[in-house]
């Protein structure tokens, strides 16, 4: 494992240890809190029943069908209606990310970002891309504009300390994860012991695959 050491809390419970995979992953799951602080804009749409918002609601659907082609195509058709939809172009960006067509990803990422400067989402999608190629200067600088949008916004913090960790910066990454732990969880961070270990990129993805499941 890349980061093996361990950050000892002030009760020093070796029992009590959790790595940060475990905690990030079963506070993803959990809706309620992610509602509380991550909210994607993409929930903005459920208060308008335009065609547009009509057709993205289907969109979400096929994607968590699996039914990719067809999200990708009421999109599309999104962007022929309006072609400065940007959580159409936002959708477009993560879908064609996850293919790993991250050239078709930073199109769409940037094309969102010209739609809507602060679309903090698209910051962090183009995030993970340079995280992909290990370009971690430009990662955390998408990441550091994505929590001056929003300072809530728990899920770039999470990623910023696994940077960290990449980077074998422990003290820096425990305070990002202490950060991000705040903002989803009432329960002191200290009440434990934690192992910091790193989330490769398509574990990144499967935690906005999550969020999605709760729309």
């Amino acid at each position: 494992m890349l980061a093996e050491a361990y950050i000892v809390t002030k009760n020093n419970d070796k029992d009590n240890l959790l790595s940060i995979k475990d905690f990030i992953r079963r506070k993803a799951g959990d809706s309620i809190r992610l509602q509380k602080s991550d909210n994607l804009n993409l929930h903005e749409h459920r208060n308008n029943h335009s065609e547009e918002s009509i057709m993205f609601d289907d969109a979400i659907q096929y994607y968590k069908n699996n039914d990719y082609d067809l999200a990708v195509d009421r999109l599309m058709k999104i962007l022929d209606m309006n072609s400065k939809n940007v959580r159409a172009s936002w959708m477009l960006c993560y879908m064609t990310a996850i293919r790993e067509d991250f050239e078709g990803a930073i199109i769409w990422g940037n094309r969102c970002i010209e739609i809507d400067p602060l679309f903090k989402e698209a910051y962090y999608i183009l995030s993970l891309i340079h995280l992909q190629r290990n370009e971690y200067n430009d990662a955390l600088e998408k990441l550091k504009k994505a929590i001056y949008i929003d300072p809530n916004f728990a899920l770039a913090y999470f990623t910023i300390g696994n940077i960290y960790t990449l980077m074998y910066l422990h003290s820096q990454a425990m305070d990002c994860f202490e950060k991000a732990n705040d903002l989803l969880s009432s329960d002191p961070f200290s009440k434990g012991v934690f192992q910091i270990e790193y989330f490769t990129v398509k574990e990144l993805f499967s935690l906005i695959d999550l969020k999605f499941r709760t729309l």
